[in-house]
């Protein structure tokens, strides 16, 4: 059977018309069934407990369960390339953190194209780092630490949550600002990590507010500055690095949603609007900021802004301070 030139421009024409519709459709009609938010993460950490608010409130806005489902590995690489997989239907959200842009430069197995195979949904919350040491070191302050740094070379350490990480890159970060030496001594945690500090096995610490408040409060760690553009109100003792006369070490982390590349630009959008409404609610913030974050509630556009940004940024460190982490 033959197929005239009309048939085909008509054909084509129904197809597009149907893809038209098909996209606004599903933000009109979503979630039809339960929706799965995959946590890269074990469960009892921050990562978890953010999923587990946010989902708690999503299910009660959109009328269906929320299942948080644990799936860690590989540094998030297992879960994070599972969700991928998934139908683009917004059924299947994945939980991603800072160290997501930082796994194309940094781990030869992390295979996905983050603006391919994963579509951003909405930043959550962020917050900055705080830089803090054992109070037998001779540095209250950043200033003093670098001064220290450079009269020093190589006798100071810091503790990292891991290779790799958006907190070790964040020490590398400091060195490459300010022309100085400290050894990272890699931890399988923040929890080793924080009780090498405590111990002065290392001497620095970088890690989240809420890791390190109740010892900065205690007197058992010095807290040196917090790399965000504001001071965590939890923590409004220690100074950003703009107060301090180091505006460029600006480093913040954030956790938010992705979902499977290829989702209709209107069912993120909508899916988004629930995310930033929910952690704008006055309990839901409460709770968010009483864990030592600032709430963020972007739109996926901003969100896909903000991880091509940090892609790039990692990438140029670890290219220029030649790191390896196999």
């Amino acid at each position: 059977m033959s197929i005239t030139r009309r048939q085909l421009v008509t054909g084509a024409a129904t197809g597009l018309a149907l893809a038209a519709v098909s996209a606004p459709s599903l933000a009109a009609d979503w979630p039809t069934k339960p929706i799965r938010l995959i946590v890269p993460y074990a469960a009892g950490g921050s990562a978890d407990a953010v999923s587990r608010i946010v989902g708690q409130r999503l299910s009660q806005r959109v009328g269906q369960p929320v299942i948080v489902e644990n799936r860690p590995g590989a540094g998030t690489i297992v879960g994070t390339d599972y969700a991928s997989k998934q139908p683009p239907d917004g059924h299947t959200l994945v939980f991603s953190a800072s160290g997501l842009p930082i796994l194309p430069s940094s781990n030869k197995n992390f295979k996905l194209d983050l603006n391919k195979d994963l579509t951003p949904i909405s930043e959550l919350v962020r917050g900055g780092f705080v830089v803090v040491s054992n109070p037998t070191m001779p540095f209250r302050t950043l200033p003093e630490l670098i001064a220290y740094a450079k009269r020093n070379p190589g006798k100071l350490s810091y503790g990292a949550a891991g290779l790799g990480t958006s907190v070790q890159l964040t020490g590398e970060y400091l060195k490459a600002l300010t022309g100085t030496f400290m050894l990272c001594i890699p931890y399988a945690g923040s929890a080793p990590a924080l009780a090498a500090v405590l111990s002065n096995e290392v001497n620095l610490f970088i890690d989240p507010v809420n890791t390190v408040k109740a010892h900065v409060d205690s007197g058992r760690l010095i807290g040196l500055v917090q790399t965000g553009k504001q001071r965590s109100p939890t923590l409004a003792q220690v100074p950003t690095s703009a107060e301090v006369g180091m505006p460029n070490f600006d480093v913040t982390y954030w956790m938010g949603f992705h979902a499977p590349g290829g989702m209709a630009p209107d069912l993120a959008r909508t899916i988004s609007g629930h995310l930033a409404a929910i952690v704008n609610e006055p309990e839901t913030r409460d709770r968010l900021v009483g864990m030592g974050f600032d709430i963020a509630g972007s739109t996926p556009e901003e969100f896909g802004k903000l991880v091509n940004a940090d892609q790039v940024r990692w990438a140029k460190l670890i290219k220029d301070a030649k790191l390896s982490f196999n």
